[in-house]
């Protein structure tokens, strides 16, 4: 069997931003049409968000760290992980993110690469186990449960240790 990322049922093509704002307005991952997951980079406008699509390896390097201030993180995302991460590298941009970035560096550095991404496949198994165990749920709140995941890979890579579900959600 043929494994595929989970994603929202997408639309075949581009919808009006009226049909976007009534129809799909549960999460922003309703606006994202199906070719979106099929281009390797792309920018997509949504009412009150613009947001990139990147699908390939080479380009999220690109993204996140040779051209970082060209692709700012938006307000939203700060805005919903601060309460949990505080001013980190995941919730700011610009000069303090750079710093925050420089401070984590020597972990990465000494980290066994090995052992890091052990740790984030761990808690992508744990992901799919908590989704196969709710799959009879009609409807999947996916942003929250990539909130959660990013949260734990944080946890676990640079802490050491897990992050409950049920701490998470405090």
């Amino acid at each position: 069997m043929k494994k595929i990322p989970f994603y929202p049922k997408t639309t075949t093509s581009k919808v009006s931003l009226l049909y976007t704002f009534f129809v799909k307005k549960r999460s922003w991952l309703d606006g994202i049409y199906e070719k979106s997951y099929a281009m390797k980079m792309g920018r997509i406008k949504m009412p009150g968000l613009d947001m990139n699509i990147v699908n390939q390896t080479p380009l999220i390097k690109r993204v996140m760290v040779d051209e970082v201030r060209e692709f700012p993180k938006h307000k939203q995302l700060g805005d919903f992980l601060k309460p949990l991460l505080g001013e980190s590298s995941f919730t700011t941009n610009g000069e303090q993110w750079r710093k925050q970035r420089n401070m984590l560096n020597p972990s990465f550095e000494n980290a066994k690469i090995s052992k890091v991404f052990g740790l984030m496949k761990d808690s992508a198994d744990d992901l799919m186990k908590h989704l196969r165990e709710n799959e009879d749920k009609k409807v999947v709140e996916v942003d929250a449960e990539m909130t959660y995941v990013t949260a734990d890979i944080i946890f676990r890579t640079i802490m050491s240790t897990k992050l409950e579900r049920d701490e998470a959600e405090k």
